[in-house]
């Protein structure tokens, strides 16, 4: 097992990562409130009971998938937190992947304006990514987390065995976000990716123990520097401004998460190459690691149905689409001079990629 620490201004907590940690580090911070719930599915509550050691009262369940992380949710699970007696020195636990994360960290930010919670993510998207850094949100029809909060948990508690009854599909698009660290600030982990693709995919955990602990040691350094994303956060968006559209597009339904990022880098990449921002090389590399994990890159959708949703991107501003497009493995910079008309066209010639 090892910790690492978030340190902020006002706000420090630890991550723990190991394997089969989950039963002893869940008790240990339970004792700290004065009641505790834990908000996940049921199908994950079945899988792991015995691990989490809390009765019936103390659960409170959420549908499966995107659709989940929204106003009606969140007053249904506010109610229940109510009616159960959660006062403010209560604490919640995420027991899940994003969608378990993101909206229990919204519930614990604004229920009697503010109480604690606890992440445990259980996919690795979510051990790699989304349950670091404070970030909550719930989704509109207009675009993907464009309400939410920065607020951050008490801790974090990585148990790799979660991986272990993750479906194949959930795996594989976790990896997504692993790629995405490796193309903008760390050539080593992608140089890593391209060599242990086999094992990755088997889930060694020595391995999987490996790409998690970088990937976190790179979100950690760039909430550290900028937490509320004024700049170099920014990056850690890199092919989210088209994958966030294309999941809008498609309901939440069609692609998971990762899924879409992995199209969404392709599209960026492959735009940054055609505007003479990277090399090809660069493109190259980055499709055959992604065909490499089984994504398929073709967009379905056509460049200019996506626009709206990348207009009403996080980064936007004053009318002006931000993209983050890489210079070379490791290493990307923002970019807000493009115009939509010039998107447009070097997407459309993507040969099927952009349609």
């Amino acid at each position: 097992m090892e910790e690492l620490r978030v340190e902020l201004k006002d706000k420090k907590y630890p991550i723990y990562i190991g394997y089969d940690i989950l039963k002893k580090f869940l008790k240990n911070y339970r004792d700290n409130y004065s009641s505790s719930f834990i908000i996940t599915h049921s199908f994950l509550y079945d899988l792991y009971k015995e691990d989490l050691e809390i009765s019936q009262e103390g659960i409170i369940y959420v549908p499966v998938g995107e659709k989940s992380k929204s106003f009606k949710e969140v007053i249904r699970i506010s109610r229940e937190l109510a009616q159960r007696g959660a006062d403010r020195k209560s604490a919640i636990f995420a027991f899940g992947g994003g969608v378990i994360g993101d909206l229990t960290g919204f519930v614990a930010s604004i229920y009697m304006r503010g109480i604690r919670y606890i992440q445990i993510p259980t996919t690795l998207l979510a051990q790699v990514d989304s349950s670091i850094g404070g970030k909550t949100g719930i989704n509109i029809k207009e675009g993907k987390n464009l309400i939410g909060t920065f607020y951050h948990p008490d801790a974090v508690i990585i148990d790799i065995k979660t991986l272990n009854t993750l479906p194949e599909r959930e795996y594989r698009s976790g990896i997504a976000e692993v790629i995405k660290y490796g193309m903008i600030m760390n050539q080593s982990l992608f140089n890593f990716l391209e060599k242990n693709t086999t094992s990755i995919l088997n889930k060694d955990i020595d391995i999987l123990f490996h790409i998690i602990r970088e990937s976190l040691i790179c979100k950690k350094y760039v909430v550290e520097k900028d937490e509320k994303e004024s700049s170099l956060r920014m990056i850690l968006n890199f092919g989210h401004t088209f994958g966030h559209a294309i999941e809008a597009k498609g309901g939440y339904k069609r692609f998971l998460h990762g899924e879409a990022v992995a199209i969404g880098m392709f599209l960026a990449t492959y735009l940054a190459y055609k505007i003479g921002f990277c090399d090809y090389s660069v493109l190259k590399r980055l499709q055959d690691t992604l065909l490499s994990f089984g994504f398929d890159l073709n967009n379905p959708y056509r460049i200019e149905d996506l626009v709206g949703y990348i207009k009403r991107d996080k980064k936007a501003y004053g009318g002006k689409i931000r993209l983050i497009l890489p210079k070379e493995i490791g290493k990307v910079e923002i970019v807000e001079n493009l115009e939509e008309k010039d998107i447009i066209k070097a997407l459309k010639a993507g040969d099927g990629y952009g349609k």
